[in-house]
């Protein structure tokens, strides 16, 4: 059972409540939304970049599997799908920038005099993408292996 805050509300409480408010309220963002904030919808959006969410849809049912703690999380209410993307539709995405600019801007002088090595494009795709497999010839038991043959 767990004692302590869960650790998704423990990373949310780094987010500077204030000055997303404050870009809310600068661009308009809440101006037609009736259940869904901007700040519900960030939530949303940050739990399923955290637990690898590949989808919309993943978010929301990993969110409805997980109602009875929703609260303890920082939800007021889940959403639905096509919600939650009316909702990446029609939002400005200004709002979501400057809270990563802001917080860019509080991490980057704690790492000033760290040396970061240099990566360019190519490194970086190198590092992201996986090595190219033999050609299926090469296998010994050719591309399907006993399946595709006829006997």
């Amino acid at each position: 059972m767990n004692v302590g805050s869960y650790i998704f509300s423990q990373v949310v409480d780094y987010i500077p409540r204030y000055q997303f408010d404050k870009l809310v309220a600068k661009y308009h963002g809440n101006r037609h939304s009736k259940g869904l904030t901007c700040y519900n919808q960030l939530l949303h959006l940050l739990f399923g970049q955290i637990t690898g969410c590949g989808s919309l849809r993943d978010i929301c049912l990993c969110l409805e599997a997980h109602k009875p703690i929703l609260y303890h999380l920082g939800f007021r209410n889940t959403v639905t799908q096509p919600s939650l993307s009316r909702a990446n539709e029609n939002r400005d995405y200004r709002i979501y920038e400057g809270l990563g600019t802001y917080l860019i801007g509080i991490v980057r002088p704690l790492y000033s005099k760290t040396a970061v090595p240099e990566i360019t494009w190519i490194t970086s795709c190198m590092l992201w993408t996986p090595p190219p497999y033999p050609p299926a010839s090469s296998w010994p038991h050719g591309l399907w292996g006993n399946i595709a043959r006829e006997e």
